[in-house]
């Protein structure tokens, strides 16, 4: 079960990662991607891109919370906690 599980999400890593590389200003699917990234695992790599997400798009609260819960799930409370800030003031 959890190998199937694994490979689910090394297809979704795939699949996100090429329509990101046809679309690449295509924020949705680079948010996918970042998503994707996570559920495999790779929380460092989601989290590089969780940040481009956030560069486009500043004043959208989604992008800046998957950020704040990619910090916070690697324990970078600093950098979370200016995420939670500004979160703050969006909403």
């Amino acid at each position: 079960m959890a190998h199937e599980r694994e490979r689910e999400f090394d297809a979704a890593v795939t699949a996100f990662s090429e329509a990101s590389r046809l679309e690449p200003t295509n924020l949705k699917a680079k948010s996918g991607l970042a998503s994707a990234l996570t559920s495999a695992g790779k929380k460092k790599e989601a989290e590089v891109i969780f940040r481009e997400v956030v560069k486009g798009t500043p004043d959208d609260a989604k992008s800046r919370f998957n950020l704040f819960m990619s910090l916070k799930s690697q324990e970078k409370f600093d950098d979370a906690l200016i995420e939670v800030c500004v979160l703050v003031v969006l909403w």
